[in-house]
């Protein structure tokens, strides 16, 4: 995920930076999208 800015919920009007994280993307395999359309 890319940064962005963010807001503080206890505090709205402070604005702060969160940083790039890696996230995880699920990709199903063929044996699973046979099962799944059958």
């Amino acid at each position: 995920r890319e940064k962005k800015v963010g807001r503080n919920p206890k505090a709205p009007k402070t604005s702060i930076v969160i940083p790039a994280r890696n996230a995880v993307k699920f990709t199903p395999g063929k044996k699973l999208k046979r099962l799944v359309s059958e």
